[in-house]
């Protein structure tokens, strides 16, 4: 289906969700997708439809024999917690990208100490979850970057994670390269426990943005 039937369709969907849902109550789906547009529709009609997100707790998706279990698949879901607006927003307390790097740094973390294996593939899901949740919960409360910008970004340090894990050195540079290494860290410990073949060939800078499918 084409992008326009996807938005129409949720759309339709969490207006009713609003509509029939009591103000302290719960709206919680799970998520996954390897493109950044599908992120930014999810949350930007999230916010539109009166809601933003309360966490993102990360599990595992389909079985291991699942279909989409193959190597280069997404293996995790994002669980968005979702509440109607409104009250107190929430503490940032530091920079809005570090924020969600410091989550994503926790939850890829918390995963491969659970037995999990974790690829670059799995931190972009992790690292979107966290972006979204973030910026659904200060985008009516404080000045935010635009949403295409933020996940945009996102997805190219998760391109700058990509490229540290597979030149086998974990390094990175720049303002965030203190989780960009942690998070390359962690794909190459993965590697190496799980024995995972290692990332072959180019990412694209712009993860996910241009369309390509995100596989090896």
């Amino acid at each position: 289906k084409t992008t326009d039937f996807f938005s129409r369709g949720l759309s339709r969907v969490l207006a009713e969700c609003r509509r029939v849902l009591k103000d302290d109550g719960l709206l919680i789906f799970t998520f996954h997708h390897n493109q950044v547009w599908a992120w930014q529709e999810v949350a930007r009609l999230l916010v539109e439809s009166g809601f933003y997100i309360s966490a993102t707790p990360i599990v595992r998706s389909e079985g291991k024999s699942g279909f989409h279990s193959s190597e280069g698949n997404i293996r995790y879901d994002a669980v968005l917690v979702c509440r109607k607006t409104g009250g107190e927003p929430p503490d940032v307390g530091q920079d809005l990208e570090e924020r969600i790097l410091n989550d994503a740094v926790h939850w890829a973390r918390r995963t491969l100490s659970s037995g999990m294996p974790v690829n670059d593939v799995d931190i972009f899901t992790i690292v979107m979850a966290k972006a979204v949740e973030w910026y659904t919960k200060v985008v009516a409360n404080r000045p935010s970057p635009p949403l295409g910008d933020l996940l945009n970004d996102m997805a190219g340090l998760v391109a700058q994670v990509h490229e540290s894990a597979a030149s086998g050195r974990g390094q990175a540079a720049g303002p965030h390269a203190v989780e960009v290494r942690q998070l390359a860290l962690f794909v190459m410990e993965s590697q190496e426990k799980y024995g995972e073949r290692p990332p072959r060939g180019q990412v694209p800078a712009e993860y996910g943005r241009t369309g390509d499918t995100i596989r090896r």
